[in-house]
């Protein structure tokens, strides 16, 4: 029988009623239901994030699901699902009927979930299964993500088991081509123009063509080559600063107060940063002055956003996460220290702010 929709509901139904009888019968009768529509695993996938273990013992014992496939879009296991969700006993489960502990380079990614989500107890029972506490992806560790994600307790457990934080050694000879082709990517094409912000260690910044949106973006290239620290973990980064299409960029623009200000305003970024060695927080960084950034606009802050979605995976095993540089009021400056950066986004998303440069923007703290 084809695959049904029908028998697929069922089949979630007895799950949440966690009526295994009831879900080994449906896909006894209806076996082309083991996947859903598109082919793609999806059964045990829910065992392990839900933590049932009778349903898991039910699809690997009786139907051959294979524990450790790989669904083509999540790119997750089971393991990891489970990890993830801090199911314990679905984890040990797994582990006894065959999940594989770590990828084909040693490094266990379900101990990464595990440190991401602040998940002591699984993370405690991947590390006594014996998980290589040296190995490291992409220029982290679990260690590293606990401490990023703030899960001081999982973070304070992996350091007593031994492992220790890795810092990969910049390379800019093949960082920087892999950053520029990001930039490309995202925003178009990269003018010719560029200008010194930092000196040693160099930093410069660039500028994309207009794009089709009529915006194009400032873009700093060379401070991702000094890992900044960050809470107890480190950071690397590029500044992005949208401009409107019609906004001067060029030698003779940085001589008119008028339009040089955000380019002095990301040369002060780059070089307190650099002097302090550190970024202020993950996910919103703040720059206060005491009078307006430029003559024409009366915004006198700098609030550095990251989005997530937005990594550059270089391969010098390092990651970058830029940051969104957006000029605000005194008033929103205040408000985000007092209500944290959550809920100035929010303010921003309801009153339709744009992400490219306003001078005459009006606050959205009233």
């Amino acid at each position: 029988m084809p695959w049904s929709e029908g028998v697929h509901e069922k089949l979630a139904r007895a799950m949440r009623r966690r009526d295994v009888r009831r879900f080994r019968e449906l896909l006894t009768a209806f076996p082309e239901n083991i996947r859903d529509q598109a082919g793609r695993p999806c059964w045990l996938i829910n065992t392990a994030r839900e933590g049932l273990v009778r349903f898991a013992r039910v699809l690997v014992d009786e139907f051959d699901q294979d524990v450790n496939e790989v669904h083509p879009e999540t790119k997750w296991t089971a393991l990891m699902e489970a990890a993830a969700e801090g199911k314990a006993r679905v984890v040990e489960w797994l582990l006894d009927h065959g999940a594989e502990l770590a990828d084909d380079s040693g490094y266990c990614m379900a101990l990464e979930c595990a440190a991401l989500r602040g998940m002591l107890t699984v993370t405690k029972v991947l590390v006594e299964r014996g998980v290589d506490l040296n190995a490291v992806r992409t220029g982290t560790n679990p260690l590293m993500e606990a401490r990023k994600m703030r899960n001081t307790r999982v973070a304070k457990y992996l350091e007593s088991a031994g492992m220790r934080p890795y810092y990969p050694t910049p390379n800019p000879a093949i960082a920087h081509p892999a950053l520029r082709k990001a930039i490309t990517d995202w925003y178009g094409p990269i003018g010719r123009w560029k200008v010194v912000l930092h000196e040693k260690p160099l930093v410069t910044l660039h500028v994309t063509r207009t794009g089709d949106d009529g915006t194009r973006m400032l873009f700093t290239m060379g401070l991702s080559d000094t890992r900044l620290a960050i809470d107890d973990g480190e950071v690397f980064t590029e500044l992005l600063l949208r401009l409107p299409g019609g906004w001067q960029v060029g030698n003779r623009a940085l001589a008119n107060p008028c339009m040089a200000w955000p380019i002095e305003g990301l040369r002060r970024i780059v070089k307190e940063s650099l002097a302090a060695g550190t970024w202020g927080h993950y996910h919103v960084t703040h720059f206060p002055s005491d009078e307006p950034l430029g003559p024409n606009t009366e915004m006198t802050s700098w609030a550095c956003f990251v989005e997530d979605e937005r990594v550059v995976y270089l391969p010098d095993e390092r990651y970058c996460v830029p940051r969104d540089v957006v000029a605000i009021h005194e008033s929103e400056a205040k408000f985000l220290d007092c209500w944290g950066p959550h809920d100035l986004e929010c303010l921003f998303l309801e009153n339709e702010v744009p992400r490219v440069l306003t001078p005459d923007r009006p606050s959205v703290v009233q």
